[in-house]
């Protein structure tokens, strides 16, 4: 390269780098310009703003992780408080609260009062619950696993799945209701069910001495009609034990036994009678049985010391200027039809004297079936011959039993009718004596059912059945045994109580008819007024003979 050449690039080099340097000079006036509003200090200046405003982010974020740790640290308090109280509450509250899973085993955290309502020592988490019910292995712990199975297979309603197990437990100690509900998790499906246990027995001694003083109250009041049920339980046990025999006898006795203790709420006579009746042979000491429950029903009340259970039976009183008008007729030996006359009135009593509070019977046991019932008695105070009309009425309980039990429907079924059931009981003199009538608007009598069931229990023939006419079949109801009850209770099923009616009433010498449809049904009993010759208690036979 020659020296010209190389004085050209120098040359050309220091034009370019004066060229540079004058752009780098324009670009450093662009950026800096005159005065404070260059676009260096504008772009200082917004970074400084920047920066203040990421300062004041910082300052109000720590205020707010202050308060943040702050309210975190009081409502890490109140949380242990509300806990500390819950917990206050679980262990100190008298009900107890557990959970169970699909297998009735108990879940932990149950409140500390469930030990005690179960007598347990150790832990119950991992135990099933049927087992402190003491049920696991029997017939109720079965039917308690079906329900919760039920429960968690989640196919029906869970609250008719957990009406179907038991809720009442009775042990030695204590008697527990519990009641179950049922907990599902954040999916909607079941997680646990959840018992709320409750100690019943103080309850239900306060309810049974509360009963026991509404029963002292209606004896009380009802005071001679008291006597002639004491009276007519000595007659009818006395019966019994010369007919042990005719086992269909003495099963009718206890059976009218049972009906009227329980008009009376003498609970423990009705429950032993219903035992009685359902063994396979009634004996002796089977009617000592039922005389000793009733002994010691009197001797536990001081109030009833009046009543006492002997052959004295009741009284009946008779103003002094009556027996001065008997002494008058007495010395007339022409007036032997109006020493009768006179006899027979003493001997008449108010109906309502030998019916007991039957009102409180039936209010009762439709209560007990899950019925309304209206019952209603006409002729309460109606005379009748105590020892003739006396024991058919002892009987009627079993035609007010039967209408209640059989008769009225539970309320759903009274399709057309109304909830309430109806049942009327009448009583009239006639012409000829007296007439009882016992009415109701329930379903009427299943007279293919009592077929059905007398041919299934060998009391009558097919031939027989085929020749029954319609009176004829609605009779088989007084067959003795026969009952269309699927099972039987202490209300009724053993098919004596129509029996013991149709007894009494042939007894009486009077008669017994039968109308019935869906309207309902209708017993219309008739009986004679005393004949010349007394009958029943004056020649020793019993109320039962039919």
């Amino acid at each position: 390269m020659t020296s010209a050449t190389t004085e050209i690039d120098w040359e050309r080099r220091a034009r370019a780098a004066e060229r540079t340097v004058e752009v780098l000079k324009s670009k450093v006036l662009e950026m800096y310009g005159d005065g404070d509003y260059s676009p260096l200090h504008r772009a200082l200046e917004l970074a400084k703003q920047r920066d203040e405003r990421n300062k004041q982010r910082r300052e109000l974020m720590e205020v707010r992780a202050e308060e943040l740790a702050k309210h975190n640290g009081e409502l890490e308090i109140k949380v242990a408080e509300r806990a500390h109280a819950i917990k206050v509450i679980l262990d100190n509250v008298t009900c107890g609260f557990l959970r169970i899973d699909a297998d009735a085993v108990i879940r932990p955290g149950y409140s500390r009062s469930c030990a005690a309502l179960f007598g347990a020592e150790d832990a119950l988490d991992g135990r099933r619950l049927t087992t402190f019910l003491g049920i696991e292995g029997r017939p109720e712990g079965d039917e308690f696993h079906l329900a919760i199975e039920q429960v968690f297979d989640d196919l029906l309603p869970p609250e008719v799945s957990l009406a179907q197990m038991p809720t009442r437990f009775e042990s030695s100690a204590t008697v527990l209701d519990v009641q179950g509900r049922l907990i599902r998790d954040d999916d909607g499906e079941p997680e646990s069910v959840l018992f709320t246990i409750t100690d019943i027995s103080e309850l239900e001694q306060a309810q049974r001495e509360n009963l026991e003083r509404e029963v002292v109250i209606d004896i009380l009041r009802q005071r001679v009609a008291f006597e002639h049920f004491l009276a007519d339980v000595r007659a009818i046990l006395a019966s019994a034990r010369l007919h042990l025999d005719d086992q269909a006898y003495v099963r009718r006795a206890v059976h009218t036994i049972k009906g009227n203790a329980a008009s009376w709420r003498i609970d423990t006579l009705a429950s032993r009678a219903h035992l009685v009746e359902g063994s396979d042979t009634v004996d002796g000491d089977d009617i000592e049985s039922l005389e000793r429950s009733l002994c010691e029903f009197l001797s536990s009340r001081v109030e009833l010391s009046w009543a006492v259970y002997d052959d004295s039976g009741p009284t009946f009183d008779v103003p002094a200027e009556e027996l001065h008008a008997l002494r008058a007729m007495a010395e007339d030996p022409d007036r032997l039809a109006d020493i009768r006359t006179w006899a027979a009135g003493v001997l008449e009593r108010p109906v309502s004297e030998f019916l007991g509070p039957i009102d409180t019977f039936a209010d009762r046991l439709g209560d007990r079936l899950g019925k309304t019932i209206e019952f209603s008695l006409d002729g309460a105070e109606v005379g009748v011959d105590a020892e003739i009309v006396g024991p058919v009425l002892r009987e009627a309980n079993h035609l007010v039993r039967n209408a209640i039990d059989h008769g009225i429907e539970v309320p759903e079924e009274r399709i057309g009718k109304p909830a309430e059931g109806a049942v009327e009981m009448t009583v009239r003199p006639t012409d000829t004596g007296w007439c009882i009538e016992v009415a109701d608007d329930g379903r009427g009598v299943q007279a293919d059912a009592l077929v059905d069931r007398a041919l299934a229990s060998t009391m009558i023939t097919a031939d027989e059945a085929a020749s029954l006419d319609d009176d004829g079949r609605l009779a088989l109801m007084f067959l003795d045994g026969l009952s269309t009850a699927k099972a039987a209770t202490e209300v009724s099923g053993r098919g004596v109580g129509m029996s013991a009616v149709l007894a009494a009433v042939r007894h009486a010498g009077g008669t017994i008819t039968t109308e019935t449809g869906a309207w309902g049904t209708r017993f219309r009993i008739d009986l004679p007024r005393r004949p010349e010759q007394p009958v029943g208690a004056a020649t020793g036979e019993s109320i039962l003979t039919g």
